[in-house]
């Protein structure tokens, strides 16, 4: 059913007319919460073709489109740039994978493949340090998406996150989970080429991807790495960035990773972000709350950092429940196989058809209703509604302008309350809805669509 607008005095009279009023949105933008730190996706698109057991870097014949649906419609302003724990050691997989060398399962073994530089984690031995790969994705992912990003006026946030996984059998003979100047140095390292070579100062580092899928990260080794890479960093001039921490698979098992790091003698003092993934489904409103709690008793905030079956309804949850202040779904584009549902987890599908355009997924058009029109900066307000089968949530960006979002799993009457006068920008995610302007002035009445996520924008 196509929605439409009309006065407000008929949809009144049509509503008394029904034994069950409309559901209602209530807006109160008096009442603040958490301050929104951006949209994020991992920069990574389909360059490791596991099926083919190839480097295919194909995308790049399409890269100013991709990277301007993934800026523009999908909303994204931060990436996630991750190096593996592999990463040290004296042997150049990458490239040799890039040269087509080695296939992607071959490579896949080395992936974290930890070899000593030497003995000494003050005195770095570059041949021991390959950053090829890192290298490929800032020059060829991170740079234009930032800088479209920017050009687009909001503000990109560069995410450095570090990857240690289990599930490889080579794991090398270090490990900097034990080894915490180990990891400040490897980490440090990182930052200083960033800085050196592309003039890149990452404003978050997430200390570990998802420690209860690594063979010894725990809490301890976690505000470990906190409290040695903190000083490391000072020491070689290097700005600090955020840290994030702990990042686990399942939401449910951060509190208790969270809890172990914090008792690490001067983690507390550094870590600016508790940060979950959603690998149990559905944490549930009593686990997110109960994130947001120890978040707020630590003066920090949350995050929701990984979910590839993620889609708008998670992240209502996490923003109004968790106080989410960052979300991402994973990677930025796959390829889409004829026949085959699209694979989970990616913001773009570009069809395998010659000339065939790339478009959205339909998770991401429903994501990028809130993430298009809510920048960094951006702080959420009440937007309470009168029924489990209606999720909403509202902001005030940065230029104090509203934005209101929401889906309704029924459809039907609906009567948003609280708005400020003025015209509005009216989006959906379904696709025949066209965007439209509008004036409101008191309550609004709409007719909603059923399961089409909705953006009113203040202009």
């Amino acid at each position: 059913m196509r929605w439409q607008w009309l006065p407000a005095c008929v949809m009144l009279l049509l509503a008394g007319s029904c034994a069950r009023g409309p559901a209602t949105i209530s807006v109160d933008t008096s009442q603040r919460h958490q301050t929104i730190a951006g949209w994020e996706a991992t920069a990574r698109l389909w360059e490791l073709d596991k099926r083919r057991d190839r480097f295919d870097d194909s995308w790049l014949a399409q890269r100013d489109q991709l990277f301007d649906l993934l800026v523009t419609d999908a909303g994204i302003d931060r990436l996630r740039l991750e190096i593996r724990s592999g990463a040290e050691n004296p042997v150049d997989y990458w490239q040799q994978f890039a040269d087509g060398h080695m296939g992607y399962l071959a490579f896949k073994r080395q992936f974290y493949a930890k070899i000593n530089d030497n003995e000494d984690p003050y005195r770095l031995d570059p041949a021991g340090l390959q950053f090829s790969e890192l290298d490929w994705r800032v020059e060829n992912i991170v740079l234009p998406v930032k800088a479209r990003v920017e050009a687009r006026g909001r503000r990109f946030r560069l995410n450095l996150a570090y990857v240690d996984f289990k599930w490889t059998a080579e794991q090398g003979s270090l490990s900097h989970a034990q080894h915490s100047q180990e990891y400040a140095e490897i980490m440090t390292e990182t930052i200083s080429h960033l800085k050196t070579k592309y003039n890149l100062s990452p404003d978050d580092v997430e200390i570990i991807i998802e420690p209860d899928n690594t063979v010894d990260w725990r809490g301890a080794e976690i505000g470990n790495a906190i409290v040695a890479l903190g000083p490391r960093l000072a020491a070689a001039g290097l700005q600090q960035p955020a840290v994030i921490a702990p990042s686990t698979a399942q939401a449910r098992r951060a509190l208790g990773y969270f809890t172990t790091l914090l008792a690490v003698k001067g983690a507390a003092a550094q870590v600016a972000t508790l940060s979950y993934h959603r690998y149990e489904g559905a944490p549930g409103p009593t686990l997110l709350n109960m994130l947001r709690a120890t978040a707020r008793t630590a003066g920090i905030a949350t995050a929701m950092l990984e979910y590839v079956d993620g889609d708008v309804d998670d992240l209502f949850d996490d923003l109004t429940e968790a106080d989410a202040t960052a979300w991402q779904l994973y990677g930025i584009a796959a390829r889409d196989r004829p026949g085959k549902a699209p694979p989970p987890g990616w913001l773009i599908v570009a069809p395998e058809a010659p000339g065939a355009a790339p478009r959205l997924s339909d998770t991401a058009r429903a994501l990028a209703q809130i993430f298009a029109h809510v920048p960094q900066g951006s702080v959420r307000i009440d937007a309470g509604s009168s029924t489990r089968a209606l999720k909403s949530v509202g902001f005030i960006t940065p230029a104090q302008k509203v934005v209101l979002a929401f889906k309704s799993a029924e459809g039907g009457m609906l009567a948003i309350r609280g708005l400020p006068p003025g015209r509005y920008r009216i989006t959906s995610d379904s696709i025949d809805t066209a965007a439209r302007e509008i004036a409101v002035s008191g309550t609004l009445q709409y007719r909603a669509q059923s399961n089409a996520t909705v953006t009113l924008t203040e202009q």
